[in-house]
């Protein structure tokens, strides 16, 4: 799989996050694997704004879960929770060969 147009590189595996998207552009989340069946990567959810990528099940779950009612301020710490957020870069180092990975 080769990424290309990263809005910046990825930082290494537990560094802090900074938006790049390789996580979900390369591989889904547990969350999204049970809660969005039958997608596959990139991940649906995937949000972009002010030059960086978002996560859209954390942002906007209503929404990307079809849920009718606005559950997001129920449902997105739940979500952060699950997907570590605040725990630093997920995918680990050397899955993406460097040369498939270009800003």
């Amino acid at each position: 799989m080769t990424i290309v147009g990263l809005p910046v590189a990825k930082p290494p595996f537990r560094a802090p996050c900074n938006g790049c998207g390789v996580c979900c552009l390369a591989q889904l989340c547990p969350i999204a694997i049970d809660w969005l069946p039958g997608v596959t990567t990139p991940c649906p959810a995937l949000e972009t704004e002010d030059g960086r990528f978002w996560c859209g099940l954390i942002r906007h779950p209503s929404k990307h879960l079809g849920i009718r009612f606005n559950g997001d301020s129920i449902l997105s710490p739940m979500i952060a929770k699950g997907v570590g957020l605040g725990q630093g870069c997920s995918m680990e180092d050397g899955v993406l060969d460097p040369e498939e990975v270009h800003p």
